[in-house]
């Protein structure tokens, strides 16, 4: 989906969330055309999570870090890879969760 003929990205870093990472990009608003989630050397359950959702969506690009960088890193390092014209970070905990997202772009 294309908003305002523009595309938009998600940037989701994600550290030992395990718990919430299936839940956030489950989650993704359909208008999101393109999502990067950030592994910062997370634990085997956190990878392999991430993993396979973007093996089922072709629209998501997982990135590994080969050493914990921290979130700073991490989202930058997703908006550097990111493709669309609006570009978005959606914490990985919930913290600032999706649904956030159309409120930035509709405003």
């Amino acid at each position: 989906m294309v908003y305002k003929n523009a595309t938009i990205a998600a940037v989701v870093p994600a550290y030992k969330e395990e718990a919430l990472i299936a839940t956030v990009v489950e989650t993704m608003p359909d208008f999101v055309d393109h999502i990067v989630i950030v592994d910062d050397c997370s634990e085997a359950s956190t990878a392999r999570i991430v993993a396979d959702f973007a093996e089922d969506n072709e629209f998501t690009v997982v990135l590994r870090n080969a050493q914990n960088r921290g979130k700073g890193y991490a989202v930058s390092r997703g908006m550097r890879r990111a493709r669309g014209e609006y570009r978005v970070f959606v914490d990985s905990d919930l913290a600032y969760p999706s649904c956030q997202i159309s409120k930035l772009l509709f405003a």
